[in-house]
């Protein structure tokens, strides 16, 4: 099972997470899916790696975090890169 786009992910996903974050998801579920041929443990994975690349502040708005070297501990709004 492959997301080619951010529309296919469950709706759960895509009702918690906004735009960008859904398309890092769809990439590392896709990614996780090639090894593991497990769709749990490829649900799994991807959720982490939001979670890696992402801090949950207050109402879910899910901001990019500032990488370690520079971290000063205020996470920065998520920017297309």
């Amino acid at each position: 099972m492959y997301y080619e786009d951010s529309g296919q992910l469950p709706q759960n996903i895509r009702e918690f997470l906004p735009e960008h974050a859904q398309e890092d998801y769809r990439v590392a579920f896709n990614n996780a899916y090639d090894e593991e041929e497990n769709e749990q443990r490829a649900h799994e994975i991807a959720w982490r790696a939001v979670e890696d690349k992402y801090d949950d502040e207050d109402q879910h708005q899910w901001l990019r975090e500032i990488p370690q070297s520079a971290k000063d501990s205020t996470p920065i709004p998520w920017q297309p890169e």
